[in-house]
Protein backbone atom coordinates (compact mmCIF):
# COMPACT_ATOMS: atom_id res chain seq x y z
CA UNK A 1 0.00 0.00 0.00
CA UNK A 2 2.83 2.43 0.82
CA UNK A 3 4.44 1.93 -2.57
CA UNK A 4 1.20 2.87 -4.33
CA UNK A 5 1.01 6.10 -2.31
CA UNK A 6 4.56 7.02 -3.25
CA UNK A 7 3.82 6.27 -6.90
CA UNK A 8 0.67 8.40 -6.79
CA UNK A 9 2.64 11.29 -5.26
CA UNK A 10 5.31 10.90 -7.93
CA UNK A 11 2.67 10.94 -10.66
CA UNK A 12 0.98 14.06 -9.20
CA UNK A 13 4.32 15.87 -8.87
CA UNK A 14 5.21 15.02 -12.47
CA UNK A 15 1.86 16.39 -13.63
CA UNK A 16 2.41 19.60 -11.67
CA UNK A 17 5.94 19.88 -13.06
CA UNK A 18 4.60 19.51 -16.61
CA UNK A 19 2.05 22.28 -16.06
CA UNK A 20 4.67 24.57 -14.49
CA UNK A 21 7.15 23.85 -17.30
CA UNK A 22 4.56 24.80 -19.92
CA UNK A 23 3.79 27.99 -18.01
CA UNK A 24 7.52 28.79 -17.86
CA UNK A 25 7.78 28.34 -21.63
CA UNK A 26 4.82 30.67 -22.18
CA UNK A 27 6.32 33.31 -19.92
CA UNK A 28 9.70 32.95 -21.60
CA UNK A 29 8.10 33.42 -25.03
CA UNK A 30 6.17 36.45 -23.80
CA UNK A 31 9.35 37.89 -22.29
CA UNK A 32 11.15 37.44 -25.61
CA UNK A 33 8.39 39.38 -27.37
CA UNK A 34 8.57 42.17 -24.79
CA UNK A 35 12.36 42.31 -25.11
CA UNK A 36 12.06 42.58 -28.89
CA UNK A 37 9.47 45.36 -28.60
CA UNK A 38 11.66 47.12 -26.03
CA UNK A 39 14.73 47.02 -28.27
CA UNK A 40 12.69 48.28 -31.23
CA UNK A 41 11.18 51.11 -29.16
CA UNK A 42 14.59 52.13 -27.79
CA UNK A 43 15.92 52.26 -31.33
CA UNK A 44 12.95 54.36 -32.50
CA UNK A 45 13.31 56.87 -29.67
CA UNK A 46 17.08 57.13 -29.95
CA UNK A 47 19.22 58.83 -27.31
CA UNK A 48 16.30 59.93 -25.16
CA UNK A 49 14.96 56.38 -24.67
CA UNK A 50 15.33 56.58 -20.89
CA UNK A 51 12.69 59.34 -20.78
CA UNK A 52 10.16 57.49 -22.94
CA UNK A 53 7.13 56.17 -20.96
CA UNK A 54 6.70 53.23 -23.35
CA UNK A 55 10.28 52.14 -22.72
CA UNK A 56 9.72 52.31 -18.97
CA UNK A 57 6.51 50.30 -19.29
CA UNK A 58 8.22 47.63 -21.39
CA UNK A 59 11.14 47.48 -18.95
CA UNK A 60 8.69 46.98 -16.09
CA UNK A 61 6.89 44.26 -18.04
CA UNK A 62 10.21 42.58 -18.76
CA UNK A 63 11.19 42.69 -15.07
CA UNK A 64 7.79 41.33 -13.99
CA UNK A 65 8.10 38.44 -16.42
CA UNK A 66 11.67 37.75 -15.24
CA UNK A 67 10.47 37.58 -11.64
CA UNK A 68 7.53 35.34 -12.54
CA UNK A 69 9.84 33.03 -14.47
CA UNK A 70 12.30 32.83 -11.56
CA UNK A 71 9.45 31.94 -9.21
CA UNK A 72 8.25 29.14 -11.46
CA UNK A 73 11.81 27.85 -11.87
CA UNK A 74 12.10 27.74 -8.07
CA UNK A 75 8.86 25.74 -7.85
CA UNK A 76 10.13 23.32 -10.50
CA UNK A 77 13.39 22.90 -8.59
CA UNK A 78 11.43 22.13 -5.40
CA UNK A 79 9.34 19.58 -7.30
CA UNK A 80 12.49 17.92 -8.63
CA UNK A 81 13.86 17.65 -5.08
CA UNK A 82 10.60 16.10 -3.86
CA UNK A 83 10.63 13.65 -6.76
CA UNK A 84 14.11 12.47 -5.85
CA UNK A 85 13.02 12.09 -2.22
CA UNK A 86 9.87 10.12 -3.09
CA UNK A 87 11.74 7.84 -5.51
CA UNK A 88 14.29 7.08 -2.79
CA UNK A 89 11.57 6.41 -0.21
CA UNK A 90 9.70 4.20 -2.68
CA UNK A 91 12.84 2.17 -3.36
CA UNK A 92 13.48 1.82 0.38
CA UNK A 93 9.91 0.60 0.91
CA UNK A 94 10.23 -1.92 -1.91
CA UNK A 95 13.42 -3.27 -0.34
CA UNK A 96 11.67 -3.58 3.03
CA UNK A 97 8.50 -5.21 1.67
CA UNK A 98 10.30 -7.54 -0.73
CA UNK A 99 13.75 -8.21 0.73
CA UNK A 100 14.67 -10.70 -2.00
CA UNK A 101 14.48 -7.96 -4.66
CA UNK A 102 17.49 -5.74 -5.14
CA UNK A 103 17.03 -2.58 -7.12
Amino acid sequence: MGIACFQLNIWALNQTKTVKSRKAMQISDKRDMVTTRLAKRMQEVGGEWFKDPDVKMLQNDENDLDNELKLIETVIKDIDEKLVKYEKQKEDNIKKEVPSLSL
